[in-house]
């Protein structure tokens, strides 16, 4: 490099905030490129040239970062239900996206099953092991941009087919009601 070549580097107009760039050099050109852009990084900039016959400076240039944002979105088929046996062992998995990522947690009623710090990003799996009575889970994603909730009944097969057996016969209102409370209780 000769000394009478410039050396060019960008400074921001505004110096609440400094970061570094490395630059691109061709010939004779230099240009800014920002990678991984943070909305802290919007701002104008200009181009300051030195050499030892002096500096000069580039009018400024305004540089927008523009930030994808999107609420949080359940992907994959993701079951109302899923029919076990009696003492089995049951896997859940809950996946969502989102910009940004969502956080996804489980929880039965209102006991979440996966603490805050503990909550994965994008995807959740819920092991169940030794199901013995019927409940509802609820996979949760969630990110500054909203909450999205969905509901998975776990049923144990037992009162399954009790249950469908008692349609089938056309059972009294009231046993179906004890069924339904029994189904409660057991959820509690």
């Amino acid at each position: 490099m000769c000394q009478n070549q410039p050396v060019f580097f960008f400074l921001p107009k505004s110096l609440s905030h400094i970061r570094t760039f490395p630059l691109r050099e061709t010939i004779y050109r230099c240009y800014l490129q920002i990678k991984k852009a943070q909305p802290s990084d919007e701002g104008t900039y200009e181009c300051v040239a030195s050499n030892i016959h002096g500096t000069a400076y580039s009018y400024g240039a305004m540089i927008y970062v523009k930030v994808r944002r999107v609420a949080p979105k359940f992907i994959g088929h993701m079951e109302k239900s899923v029919v076990v046996t009696a003492e089995s062992d049951v896997n859940l998995t809950c996946k969502a996206v989102g910009s940004p990522m969502p956080y996804v947690r489980w929880r039965e009623g209102a006991d979440y099953l996966t603490k805050d710090e503990d909550a994965p990003i994008g995807s959740n799996l819920l092991t169940l092991l030794t199901v013995v009575e019927s409940k509802n889970y609820t996979c949760e994603a969630s990110s500054e941009l909203g909450n999205i909730e969905h509901e998975v009944a776990i049923i144990v097969k037992s009162e399954y087919t009790r249950f469908l057996q008692l349609l089938a016969s056309g059972g009294s209102r009231l046993q179906r009601r004890r069924l339904d409370q029994a189904r409660a209780g057991a959820r509690n």
